[in-house]
């Protein structure tokens, strides 16, 4: 599942957009929440969401443990 991932921060919450307003597309022309293209992009959209959800969680990490009161000062 690693292939899908995307390089940074704004190319996830690009594809974020792009694959909301497509899903928004398809649920008008299906008429329908269940319909399998529905699903199928839903299930994508949702990855692409956790997946900015983790890259947010790791630059927080990030941020965290260089203010961190704990971190040994160089030299």
């Amino acid at each position: 599942m690693e292939g899908w991932r995307a390089k940074n921060h704004e190319d996830v919450s690009q594809i974020i957009e792009n694959l909301q307003k497509q899903l928004n597309e398809i649920v008008k022309q299906k008429g329908s929440l269940t319909d399998c293209a529905v699903l199928r992009v839903s299930q994508e959209l949702d990855r692409y969401i956790v997946e900015r959800q983790r890259m947010l969680l790791e630059s927080r990490k990030g941020r965290i443990l260089l203010r961190s009161p704990y971190r040994k000062n160089p030299g």
